[in-house]
């Protein structure tokens, strides 16, 4: 994140002018300072808080390395294994594997696949090269029938969750709205909603994601690691990056 758009959305929320999304990224960024989201009265006071606020983003998300985040941090010490094996079991049983094929709105021409998820529930897609995509209601993935020989290329409108098998000489790429997310082997998770930002999301691995037409990706994007985030707002074409609301504990091996 640039401190143009660290700058950028400060202002905002000081005018009353944020959304839900934008609110709640200031308030985290307030947290990590250990202050709640008063703002201080007086401007050499409020300038020490800003930069303080600065310095530990970049203390929690810092995007050019990766690095284990220690337990003892409180947004990760509360997440429980306990709402660890609930999250797994819930999500277990939504997803629904059997009706898949009599699930989905599947279009085929020219060499693309189309699959829109007009169901209530997640539906996993598996494609060619042995990635998973979790495929969510209202959603739709777009696909060729086979791959390039040196990329792997979807377009997703919607929201859904990748688990893309490693191939170092395939990048997988997955287009939506003005951005271009692009991974070895990973898993993350995209959700662009009609009419609201895009968010990216990881699990494990590295991902990239930088504006579409981007002359210099590295100048126009970010990478992610496990645990970190990204949203892109369509207004001001711009990224701000954070945790996820609930990171889950790293474990080297």
């Amino acid at each position: 994140m640039s401190k143009q758009s660290f700058e950028f959305l400060l202002d905002k929320y000081l005018a009353g002018e944020c959304n839900t999304t934008e609110k709640k990224l200031v308030e985290q960024w307030f947290d990590l300072t250990g202050n709640d989201s008063t703002i201080p009265k007086s401007e050499p006071e409020w300038n020490s808080v800003k930069n303080k606020m600065w310095h530990e983003i970049h203390q929690e998300a810092d995007l050019s390395v990766i690095k284990p985040i220690p337990i003892w941090k409180k947004s990760i010490f509360k997440f429980s294994a306990a709402a660890s094996i609930a999250l797994l079991l819930g999500v277990g049983l939504y997803l629904d594997y059997s009706n898949r094929q009599n699930s989905l709105i599947s279009n085929e021409s020219a060499g693309m696949i189309s699959q829109e998820n007009a169901t209530e529930k997640v539906i996993a897609l598996k494609l060619e090269d042995g990635s998973v995509i979790n495929l969510y209601p209202k959603s739709k993935l777009s696909y060729p029938s086979h791959f390039a020989k040196d990329k792997r290329e979807v377009t997703l409108v919607g929201n859904a969750f990748f688990d893309i098998k490693r191939n170092p000489e395939k990048p997988f790429l997955v287009f939506c709205g003005k951005t271009i997310t692009k991974v070895l082997g990973t898993s993350f998770f995209i959700k662009a909603e009609l009419n609201a930002e895009i968010e990216v999301e990881v699990k494990t691995g590295k991902v990239s994601v930088y504006e579409k037409g981007a002359e210099n990706p590295k100048e126009n994007g970010v990478i992610l690691t496990p645990n970190q985030k990204v949203i892109y707002f369509k207004e001001g074409n711009h990224f701000v990056t954070g945790l996820v609301e609930k990171p889950e504990i790293l474990v080297s091996v």
